[in-house]
């Protein structure tokens, strides 16, 4: 019965994607792929806006990349010991999610800024000239002095990628922190002794 409604639906929208095209509502195949990854990053992986189709891209693959590497530390925290889940291979694991969790929440999804501090952590991938990375304001003071250009340096940028590194540096040192208040939360016997008040029931 489902797959004759769903059969249904497919061909009614087959039928009016003409209409859809004529009236506009489609819209182009560049639009449609960002909504339709950024969709699947939001409802999959709980993930935030981006900014066009190389953003959301790269956030699909951050974040399958992430799932990935927390997936094996899963199986192996459970190849481990399969019986509990009070061993330090399984409390690592659930440090690292949370600590992961919190990095990928805090990492824009401009490619601009991702640039930025992967020029900052490899400064061997080549640097910008001073020239090329700040803005040059050529100005005249008057019609006769046409060949004397007045070169004026913007000067916010170098201000702004302080302060994306420095951002980037306090997310890196909380994570970190959050990693070893989780560790040692689960570490402990405390979710333990207080089984019956810290119960789940599915």
């Amino acid at each position: 019965m489902s797959v004759l409604t769903i059969h249904g639906l497919f061909a009614t929208l087959l039928v009016l994607l003409p209409v859809a095209h004529a009236m506009g509502w489609l819209p182009q195949a560049n639009t449609l792929m960002h909504h339709v990854l950024e969709q699947f990053e939001m409802h999959l992986f709980g993930g935030t806006a981006s900014l066009g189709v190389l953003s959301a891209l790269l956030q699909v693959l951050k974040s399958s990349i992430a799932w990935a590497i927390l997936g094996g530390l899963c199986h192996l925290a459970y190849s481990m010991n399969s019986s509990t889940t009070q061993t330090p291979a399984f409390s690592a694991f659930l440090s690292a999610a949370v600590a992961v969790s919190y990095i990928l929440s805090r990492i824009s999804s401009n490619l601009r800024i991702s640039v930025v501090l992967l020029r900052e952590a490899c400064p061997s991938m080549g640097t910008v000239n001073s020239s090329e990375s700040t803005s040059r304001l050529c100005c005249s003071s008057s019609k006769e002095q046409d060949e004397d250009e007045l070169d004026s340096l913007d000067p916010l940028p170098g201000p702004l990628k302080n302060a994306i590194v420095s951002q980037a540096k306090h997310d890196l040192l909380f994570s970190t922190l959050l990693f070893l208040i989780t560790f040692g939360l689960h570490s402990t016997s405390l979710f333990s002794s207080a089984q019956p008040y810290l119960t789940v029931s599915f």
